[in-house]
């Protein structure tokens, strides 16, 4: 418990008990941007992909290709939104 006479030092010690806690404040709000659009391009390259391997199996079987169209125009529109 403290045991303060003035208003200053209370804050005092809730500034010190709470400046700990938001250690996480520190972290530039660049780096979280950064990695989300990283994030979204691993998704992007993953749809695209799979993507690819439905439009090579529609010559096999035709119903894949509404998926591979799909898929590939989703990886395609991460990348464009997802752009610098």
């Amino acid at each position: 418990m403290v045991n303060c006479e003035n208003f200053l030092c209370v804050a005092d010690f809730v500034v010190d008990f709470i400046r700990p806690i938001t250690f996480l404040a520190d972290v530039p709000p660049m780096f979280n941007i950064l990695l989300s659009r990283m994030a979204l391009r691993a998704v992007s390259t993953v749809f695209g992909g799979f993507g690819m391997f439905c439009l090579f199996m529609s010559f096999v079987a035709p119903g894949f290709a509404a998926q591979a169209f799909v898929l590939i125009a989703v990886a395609g529109a991460i990348v464009h939104f997802c752009s610098e």
